[in-house]
């Protein structure tokens, strides 16, 4: 498997908000057969929505 694949994958977990459609992509895309058949294991915690932390990092709508 391509570890630049599976950095990218892992990237936009980590950064797409969990109700974005790209995110739900990648989500089942590592979560399915797909992801067995190219090894991805990925963390877990990056499926855990921290949205709700005060310690998010705030954007420009917020100021």
């Amino acid at each position: 498997m391509d570890p630049s694949f599976k950095a990218t994958l892992e990237g936009l977990l980590r950064v797409l908000p969990h109700d974005h459609d790209d995110w739900k992509l990648a989500r089942d895309l590592e979560a399915g057969e797909t992801g067995e058949m190219l090894d991805l294991d990925l963390d877990s915690s990056i499926f855990t929505n921290d949205e709700d932390d005060e310690d998010r990092q705030g954007s420009l709508n917020d100021f």
